[in-house]
C-alpha cells in the first residue's frame, strides 16, 4: 500500500478559514436577498388580493342593486344546502 506524503509547505497553499468566511459571507448576502425576494412577493400577492377583493365586492354590490329577489334567493338556497351539510 502506497503511503500518501504531505510536505509542510503544502498546507500554506490553501486558506481554509479564509475560504470559509469568504463561503458564509456569500451565504449570508444569499439568504438576505432570498428574504427580500420573499418579502416582496407577499407585498405584491398582498396588493393584488386587496384589489381583487375590491372588485369582488363592487361586483356583488351591483348584482345585489340589479337582482334583490334574486339574490335573497341564492342566499336562501346555499345557506338551506350549508346548513343541511353542517347539521350533525
Amino acid at each position: 500500500m502506497h503511503k500518501l506524503t504531505v510536505k509542510n509547505n503544502a498546507h500554506s497553499e490553501y486558506d481554509l478559514y479564509n475560504d470559509l468566511q469568504n463561503i458564509k459571507a456569500a451565504l449570508k448576502e444569499a439568504s438576505k436577498d432570498v428574504r427580500g425576494k420573499a418579502n416582496e412577493l407577499l407585498s405584491e400577492s398582498y396588493d393584488e388580493l386587496e384589489e381583487t377583493s375590491a372588485a369582488l365586492k363592487d361586483n356583488a354590490q351591483d348584482y345585489i342593486s340589479k337582482k334583490p329577489f334574486k339574490s335573497i334567493g341564492v342566499a336562501a338556497i346555499a345557506g338551506f344546502i350549508l346548513g343541511y351539510f353542517t347539521h350533525k
